[in-house]
């Protein structure tokens, strides 16, 4: 992995615009359309929590000083799966092989992300080098450049969300959950607020 800040969805060109409608909508049963209507206002909902929750990532990696990547979760407080949660799990991660330090930390149930859910605490990580509580994580890490991390967990309705960034120096996130708690605990809460719109 280079030195450099991995690609996210603020590179991504516009998406494109709505098409107008080609034909005049045709005539539902009342019963139908309002199924119909229902299905649309959830989809919609979907997406907003979806898009949402990708954002947080990306204004993770992007606006914290020396981070590299990000990757955020939402599971419940134990660490389970959610039951509206595609997979069990949610997750968005600003890069691949993030997702695979996400996964192993499922896998092995070891990891910031895990230690952050037990104890409630965020969970910082000067140099991964020096780290020896994770041997599946630190070495998966390693490999991939990445020498510091910090783990953010923020609770809401019944759901918990941690939003991890990483950064390619020892000591590269220093001061980030004294400077970032904040801002990311109001962020985090509109995520899973929007969450629980899609569940209604």
């Amino acid at each position: 992995m280079e030195d450099q800040q991995p690609p996210g969805a603020y590179d991504r060109p516009p998406a494109p615009q709505s098409q107008a409608l080609r034909s005049a909508t045709p005539l539902t049963p009342p019963d139908e359309r309002g199924t119909a209507q229902a299905a649309e206002s959830a989809e919609a909902a979907e997406g907003s929590f979806c898009r949402g929750f990708t954002e947080l990532a990306e204004h993770a990696a992007v606006s914290t000083s020396g981070s590299c990547a990000a990757a955020v979760t939402l599971t419940d407080p134990a660490g389970g799966p959610l039951a509206e949660a595609p997979g069990g799990r949610a997750s968005a991660v600003t890069h691949p092989e993030v997702s695979e330090l996400v996964a192993v930390q499922w896998e092995s149930e070891e990891g910031p992300v895990p230690a952050a859910l037990e104890s409630g605490r965020p969970v910082l990580v000067r140099d991964v080098r020096h780290e020896t509580r994770w041997p599946r994580y630190r070495a998966m890490a390693l490999q991939r450049g990445l020498r510091a991390c910090a783990t953010l967990p923020f609770r809401h309705e019944g759901a918990v969300l941690t939003v991890s960034v990483y950064a390619f120096h020892p000591d590269g996130l220093t001061g980030v959950v004294e400077e970032k708690r904040a801002e990311l605990a109001g962020l985090a809460e509109k995520v899973v607020r929007s969450r629980g719109q899609g569940a209604q």
